[in-house]
């Protein structure tokens, strides 16, 4: 069984309010042209979002999880 991935990583993004979690959740997802937001809505609950990167001539696999 050949997958489409090489290595799989969770992340969750936990801490206190209003330091940055979604502002780190969103560059991984909207990388490489996401520009900081100075306004930032609450996370309500937690966000989700798989994300493919290609390092090194390996397929990576994000599951990055936002906490509120």
């Amino acid at each position: 069984m050949n997958p489409a991935y090489d290595h799989l990583f969770n992340i969750i993004l936990i801490g206190d309010s209003k330091i940055g979690k979604s502002q780190i959740f969103s560059r991984i997802h909207h990388a490489p042209n996401y520009k900081w937001d100075s306004v930032q809505r609450p996370t309500i609950g937690v966000e989700f979002n798989i994300v493919y990167q290609r390092i090194e001539n390996k397929n990576i696999r994000l599951h990055v999880w936002d906490t509120g």
